[in-house]
C-alpha cells in the first residue's frame, strides 16, 4: 500500500518565519504604551502560533493550543493568575481537544 504525503511547499514554511520574525520586532520596537500596543501584540503573537501549529496539527488542534498562550498571559496581565484559573483553563483546553476529536 502506497502512503501519499503531502507535497511541502517553502511558502508554508516562509509565512510562519515571516510572522515570528514581526512578533519579535514588534516586541523590540513598540512599547507597551496603549491598549492598541496591546492588542497588536496578542494579535501577531496569535497569528505566529497559530501558522506555525498548522504546519504539524491539524485545525481543531492547533486553534486551541494557540488561545491558550494568550489566555495565560491574559490572566498575568491582569494579574489574575493562579493555580486554580491555570488548572481550569488547561482542563477546558484538555476538554475542546478531546470534544473535537471525538467527532472524527
Amino acid at each position: 500500500m502506497m502512503i501519499h504525503q503531502k507535497k511541502f511547499e517553502f511558502t508554508h514554511l516562509f509565512v510562519p518565519l515571516t510572522l515570528w520574525v514581526i512578533f519579535c520586532l514588534y516586541t523590540l520596537l513598540i512599547p507597551p504604551d496603549s491598549i492598541v500596543s496591546f492588542l497588536g501584540f496578542y494579535l501577531v503573537l496569535f497569528l505566529a502560533l497559530f501558522r506555525s501549529l498548522r504546519l504539524f496539527f491539524h485545525l481543531s488542534l492547533a486553534l486551541p493550543v494557540s488561545f491558550f498562550p494568550l489566555f495565560v498571559l491574559g490572566l498575568f496581565q491582569f494579574q489574575l493568575n493562579n493555580s486554580i484559573n491555570l488548572s481550569l483553563l488547561g482542563g477546558l483546553l484538555i476538554t475542546i481537544f478531546f470534544y473535537f476529536r471525538k467527532g472524527k
